[in-house]
Protein backbone atom coordinates (compact mmCIF):
# COMPACT_ATOMS: atom_id res chain seq x y z
CA UNK A 1 0.00 0.00 0.00
CA UNK A 2 1.09 3.28 -1.08
CA UNK A 3 1.53 5.34 2.51
CA UNK A 4 0.11 8.47 2.95
CA UNK A 5 1.95 11.16 1.98
CA UNK A 6 3.53 14.05 4.30
CA UNK A 7 3.48 17.58 4.79
CA UNK A 8 6.32 18.27 3.04
CA UNK A 9 5.59 15.95 0.35
CA UNK A 10 2.23 17.38 -0.29
CA UNK A 11 3.60 21.33 -0.47
CA UNK A 12 6.41 19.59 -3.03
CA UNK A 13 3.85 18.79 -5.66
CA UNK A 14 1.71 21.98 -4.96
CA UNK A 15 4.77 23.38 -5.95
CA UNK A 16 5.02 20.93 -8.54
CA UNK A 17 1.53 21.57 -10.47
CA UNK A 18 2.35 25.02 -9.89
CA UNK A 19 5.55 24.86 -11.90
CA UNK A 20 8.08 25.61 -9.05
CA UNK A 21 9.70 22.82 -9.65
CA UNK A 22 13.22 24.17 -8.38
CA UNK A 23 11.67 25.10 -5.13
CA UNK A 24 9.75 21.99 -4.83
CA UNK A 25 13.52 19.86 -4.95
CA UNK A 26 15.26 22.41 -2.51
CA UNK A 27 12.07 21.74 -0.32
CA UNK A 28 12.58 17.54 -1.12
CA UNK A 29 16.34 17.18 -0.96
CA UNK A 30 16.91 15.78 2.53
CA UNK A 31 13.37 13.58 2.77
CA UNK A 32 14.66 9.89 2.36
CA UNK A 33 10.99 8.69 2.00
CA UNK A 34 9.93 6.93 -1.06
CA UNK A 35 7.01 9.42 -1.41
CA UNK A 36 9.51 12.48 -0.76
CA UNK A 37 11.96 10.99 -3.41
CA UNK A 38 9.56 9.91 -6.03
CA UNK A 39 8.47 13.74 -5.91
CA UNK A 40 12.06 14.94 -5.91
CA UNK A 41 12.80 12.61 -9.69
CA UNK A 42 9.84 14.26 -10.97
CA UNK A 43 10.88 17.48 -9.95
CA UNK A 44 14.67 16.48 -11.33
CA UNK A 45 13.30 15.75 -14.42
CA UNK A 46 11.31 18.87 -14.93
CA UNK A 47 14.23 21.04 -14.63
CA UNK A 48 16.31 18.99 -17.02
CA UNK A 49 18.50 17.53 -14.58
CA UNK A 50 17.60 13.77 -16.01
CA UNK A 51 20.59 12.05 -14.46
CA UNK A 52 19.82 12.79 -11.25
CA UNK A 53 16.07 11.90 -11.71
CA UNK A 54 17.30 8.29 -13.34
CA UNK A 55 19.47 7.45 -10.34
CA UNK A 56 16.50 8.54 -7.96
CA UNK A 57 13.91 6.80 -9.87
CA UNK A 58 16.63 3.13 -10.21
CA UNK A 59 17.46 3.12 -6.51
CA UNK A 60 13.30 3.31 -5.95
CA UNK A 61 12.70 0.74 -8.36
CA UNK A 62 15.54 -1.80 -6.89
CA UNK A 63 14.39 -1.10 -3.48
CA UNK A 64 10.81 -2.23 -4.95
CA UNK A 65 11.42 -5.50 -6.57
CA UNK A 66 8.59 -7.85 -5.67
CA UNK A 67 6.08 -5.33 -4.04
CA UNK A 68 3.17 -3.92 -4.94
CA UNK A 69 2.99 -0.67 -6.84
CA UNK A 70 7.10 -1.07 -8.17
CA UNK A 71 5.74 -0.38 -11.71
CA UNK A 72 5.52 3.69 -10.55
CA UNK A 73 8.48 3.38 -10.44
CA UNK A 74 9.39 2.07 -14.28
CA UNK A 75 6.64 4.45 -14.61
CA UNK A 76 8.72 7.33 -13.63
CA UNK A 77 12.19 6.10 -15.31
CA UNK A 78 10.28 5.85 -18.72
CA UNK A 79 9.22 9.58 -18.28
CA UNK A 80 12.31 10.82 -17.55
CA UNK A 81 13.66 9.06 -20.94
CA UNK A 82 10.98 10.54 -23.24
CA UNK A 83 11.16 14.01 -21.21
CA UNK A 84 15.03 13.60 -22.44
CA UNK A 85 14.15 12.79 -25.37
CA UNK A 86 14.72 9.47 -26.06
CA UNK A 87 11.79 8.28 -26.96
CA UNK A 88 12.97 4.48 -27.72
CA UNK A 89 14.21 3.85 -24.80
CA UNK A 90 10.93 4.99 -22.96
CA UNK A 91 8.83 3.18 -24.91
CA UNK A 92 10.74 0.58 -23.87
CA UNK A 93 9.79 0.56 -20.25
CA UNK A 94 6.53 1.83 -20.32
CA UNK A 95 6.28 -1.88 -22.22
CA UNK A 96 7.90 -3.57 -19.40
CA UNK A 97 5.87 -1.25 -17.24
CA UNK A 98 2.61 -2.18 -19.32
CA UNK A 99 3.57 -6.12 -18.65
CA UNK A 100 3.83 -5.46 -14.94
CA UNK A 101 0.91 -4.00 -14.82
CA UNK A 102 -1.19 -6.97 -16.55
CA UNK A 103 0.57 -9.61 -14.30
CA UNK A 104 0.03 -7.78 -10.99
CA UNK A 105 -3.94 -7.47 -12.40
CA UNK A 106 -4.03 -3.62 -11.72
CA UNK A 107 -6.94 -1.65 -12.67
CA UNK A 108 -8.14 1.00 -15.95
CA UNK A 109 -6.54 3.88 -13.82
CA UNK A 110 -3.13 2.10 -13.97
CA UNK A 111 -3.83 0.78 -17.68
CA UNK A 112 -5.20 4.21 -18.86
CA UNK A 113 -2.12 6.27 -17.40
CA UNK A 114 0.49 3.52 -19.27
CA UNK A 115 -1.42 3.30 -22.27
CA UNK A 116 -1.27 7.31 -22.68
CA UNK A 117 2.56 7.38 -22.10
CA UNK A 118 2.67 4.35 -24.74
CA UNK A 119 0.43 6.15 -27.26
CA UNK A 120 2.93 9.61 -26.84
CA UNK A 121 5.87 7.26 -27.63
CA UNK A 122 5.08 5.42 -30.36
CA UNK A 123 4.05 8.72 -32.05
CA UNK A 124 7.06 10.22 -31.41
CA UNK A 125 8.70 7.47 -33.27
CA UNK A 126 6.58 7.59 -36.28
CA UNK A 127 4.72 4.25 -35.52
CA UNK A 128 1.06 6.26 -36.38
CA UNK A 129 -1.28 2.68 -36.53
CA UNK A 130 -0.26 1.37 -32.99
CA UNK A 131 0.17 4.62 -31.43
CA UNK A 132 -3.67 5.61 -32.41
CA UNK A 133 -4.82 2.14 -31.48
CA UNK A 134 -2.65 2.58 -27.78
CA UNK A 135 -4.21 6.12 -27.81
CA UNK A 136 -7.83 4.51 -27.79
CA UNK A 137 -7.50 1.86 -25.51
CA UNK A 138 -6.23 4.02 -23.07
CA UNK A 139 -9.42 6.50 -23.11
CA UNK A 140 -11.32 3.46 -23.10
CA UNK A 141 -9.54 2.85 -19.41
CA UNK A 142 -9.95 6.09 -18.47
CA UNK A 143 -13.23 6.66 -19.03
CA UNK A 144 -13.90 3.63 -16.87
CA UNK A 145 -11.30 4.95 -13.97
CA UNK A 146 -13.35 8.71 -14.82
CA UNK A 147 -10.12 10.35 -13.70
CA UNK A 148 -9.81 13.96 -14.99
CA UNK A 149 -6.23 14.45 -15.34
CA UNK A 150 -5.67 11.26 -16.91
CA UNK A 151 -8.86 12.02 -19.56
CA UNK A 152 -7.08 15.62 -19.92
CA UNK A 153 -3.61 14.32 -20.87
CA UNK A 154 -5.12 12.11 -23.60
CA UNK A 155 -7.49 14.78 -24.91
CA UNK A 156 -4.05 16.44 -25.19
CA UNK A 157 -2.38 13.89 -26.57
CA UNK A 158 -5.20 13.75 -29.26
CA UNK A 159 -4.84 17.36 -29.68
CA UNK A 160 -1.36 16.91 -30.48
CA UNK A 161 -2.20 14.12 -32.62
CA UNK A 162 -4.55 16.19 -34.43
CA UNK A 163 -1.72 18.99 -34.85
CA UNK A 164 0.95 16.84 -36.67
CA UNK A 165 -1.63 15.25 -39.06
CA UNK A 166 -2.70 19.25 -40.30
CA UNK A 167 -6.55 18.15 -38.72
CA UNK A 168 -6.83 21.89 -36.64
CA UNK A 169 -10.45 21.72 -36.55
CA UNK A 170 -9.93 18.18 -34.29
CA UNK A 171 -6.92 19.49 -32.86
CA UNK A 172 -9.25 22.14 -31.40
CA UNK A 173 -11.71 20.22 -30.28
CA UNK A 174 -9.50 17.81 -28.41
CA UNK A 175 -7.60 20.94 -26.59
CA UNK A 176 -10.87 22.03 -25.45
CA UNK A 177 -12.22 18.80 -24.26
CA UNK A 178 -8.13 18.64 -22.31
CA UNK A 179 -8.66 21.93 -20.85
CA UNK A 180 -12.65 21.16 -19.51
CA UNK A 181 -11.04 18.21 -18.26
CA UNK A 182 -7.93 20.21 -16.56
CA UNK A 183 -10.18 22.36 -15.15
CA UNK A 184 -12.60 19.88 -13.34
CA UNK A 185 -8.91 18.74 -12.06
CA UNK A 186 -8.22 21.90 -10.77
CA UNK A 187 -4.64 21.59 -12.32
CA UNK A 188 -4.00 25.39 -13.16
CA UNK A 189 -0.58 25.44 -14.87
CA UNK A 190 -2.31 22.23 -17.56
CA UNK A 191 -4.97 24.52 -18.07
CA UNK A 192 -2.43 27.21 -19.36
CA UNK A 193 -0.68 24.86 -21.56
CA UNK A 194 -3.85 23.79 -22.74
CA UNK A 195 -4.34 27.64 -23.42
CA UNK A 196 -1.05 27.95 -25.10
CA UNK A 197 -1.96 25.19 -27.83
CA UNK A 198 -4.83 26.68 -28.38
CA UNK A 199 -3.85 30.56 -28.82
CA UNK A 200 -1.25 28.84 -30.99
CA UNK A 201 -4.02 27.59 -33.20
CA UNK A 202 -5.86 30.77 -33.31
CA UNK A 203 -8.34 29.75 -31.24
CA UNK A 204 -10.17 32.00 -28.26
CA UNK A 205 -9.63 30.40 -24.75
CA UNK A 206 -13.31 29.95 -23.37
CA UNK A 207 -14.90 31.83 -20.71
CA UNK A 208 -14.56 30.62 -17.22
Amino acid sequence: MTPEPSTTTRQAWQLIEAGAHDDAAELLATDPSEEARTALGYAYTFTGRFDEARAVYRALWKGAQGQPGAHRFLHQLGMVEREAGDHAAALALFEQEQKLIEREGLGALERAVNGYELAVCRHALGQEREAHAALAAAFAEAVTADDPTTLGCLWRAAGDFAQTEDRAEAAQDAYTNARSCFERAEYAAAVQEIDTRLSALGTATPEA
